[in-house]
């Protein structure tokens, strides 16, 4: 009986983002209480060297996560994948185009007329969603089996690839020293072999490929967490293993298909691991709200809403229909789900900008984001979608396509 009590109580932290939240709200009481010793945490050299507790966070848990997010894509466009074949989810990714480019629109034009264009650098922040959270509102809303649900987890998905390549493109630490990325290309190459020699276990893969990548990204000052990112797809899958056992190349029975194992391994690190990342991430002090704060805020939901319902609309017209089952009502709740911004946009707002009033107010931005979840809970009460009768059209109308 404990037992299974500890499991629903594990499953219940990791299903509604528990450490996340948690994290974020001890990091904000703890700064305005007493912000010295909250600084001194953070930026404690840990084993007496420059490695902080910020830096372990950042540069080093964090590319566990963005290794999960990209498993999570790697699947999306294999066979089998929500995003495979490419015509299944064109809508979903014709929406997440608008869900990236309204918010940079929205944050640039607001800048430039307000004559505030110093925070400029700062639009990478608006183009995140937070999967966890925007999925967590989906769910609320329209229950587990609607079609709205799975449009937004592709959303949120594909959005985050665009994120990872923002991230890596546009804020790179310092001027790139481009002679080390070839450490970068030592790592994949051994991902390659290791592939090639059908190695299972996908320690291989984070060790020798894994490691090459970190320090060729950290010491050419592009971000070090998107390292596993670089070796993620080379890991075999069960797809690939079923077109090797059809061809008669390697046998299926018994195989350990690494990115499965990979995925179901690092995924409770990453849910569990964003508690400190959130306590390290979201110190922010209530006094630092500014003006790139509504900047932030506004462009994630007001962007956010005009660019995937605007883009999914016109992508509907042009043949790419939404999924069945679901209506220009359910999209806008979607468009309104997606400006919540949080992991990815703080994780942005670190390396967007260097002086600390200015990150502590971005964050402040980031952090409101969530109030695009009540928002559109109240608008799908408006608009008469309830959970219950949102699943049971649902059903009718895969029982009707059945038929």
């Amino acid at each position: 009986m404990g037992k299974f009590i500890f499991r629903k109580i594990v499953f219940l932290a990791e299903e509604y983002s528990l450490p996340l939240l948690f994290g974020i709200l001890i990091a904000m009481v703890w700064v305005n209480i007493s912000p010295d010793s909250y600084h001194y945490f953070v930026d404690y050299p840990l084993f007496g060297s420059d490695f902080t507790v910020h830096f372990l966070v950042k540069d080093i848990f964090m590319a566990i996560f963005f290794a999960v997010a990209a498993a999570e894509i790697v699947e999306a466009v294999r066979p089998g994948g929500a995003l495979y074949p490419l015509k299944k989810a064109c809508n979903s990714l014709i929406a997440t185009a608008g869900g990236v480019f309204g918010p940079i629109v929205i944050y640039l034009i607001l800048a430039y007329f307000l004559d505030q264009m110093v925070y400029a650098e700062g639009w990478g922040i608006v183009t995140a969603t937070d999967i966890a959270i925007a999925w967590l509102g989906a769910r609320l809303i329209f229950g587990k089996r609607h079609p709205a649900v799975k449009y937004l987890l592709l959303l949120a998905v594909a959005d985050d690839a665009v994120g990872l390549v923002i991230i890596g493109v546009f804020y790179p630490e310092a001027a790139v020293e481009f002679g080390y990325l070839s450490l970068c290309g030592l790592g994949m190459l051994a991902s390659f072999v290791l592939r090639e020699m059908h190695t299972e276990h996908y320690g291989f893969y984070l060790l020798f490929g894994g490691v090459p990548c970190w320090l060729g990204l950290y010491l050419a000052h592009v971000e070090p967490a998107l390292a596993l990112v670089l070796v993620i797809p080379f890991l075999p899958s069960i797809h690939r293993k079923k077109r090797m056992a059809a061809d008669g190349v390697i046998p299926l029975a018994d195989s350990d298909f690494a990115l499965e194992k990979c995925y179901c391994h690092l995924k409770p690190i990453a849910d569990y691991g964003l508690f400190f990342f959130g306590l390290v991430s979201a110190g922010v002090l209530f006094s630092d709200f500014g003006f790139v704060t509504l900047l932030v805020v506004i462009s994630l939901l007001v962007g956010k809403i005009i660019g995937i319902y605007g883009f999914g609309m016109i992508g509907d017209k042009l043949g790419f229909c939404l999924p069945q089952g679901m209506d220009p009502r359910d999209l806008c709740i979607v468009s309104c789900l997606a400006g919540v911004g949080l992991t990815v946009s703080l994780f942005i707002c670190d390396v967007a900008f260097t002086e600390s009033a200015v990150v502590g107010a971005a964050k402040m931005g980031s952090l409101l984001s969530i109030i695009a979840l009540p928002l559109a809970m109240v608008f799908a009460r408006l608009t008469g979608i309830k959970k219950g009768l949102a699943e049971k059209g649902t059903d009718k109308e895969t029982k009707k396509g059945n038929e």
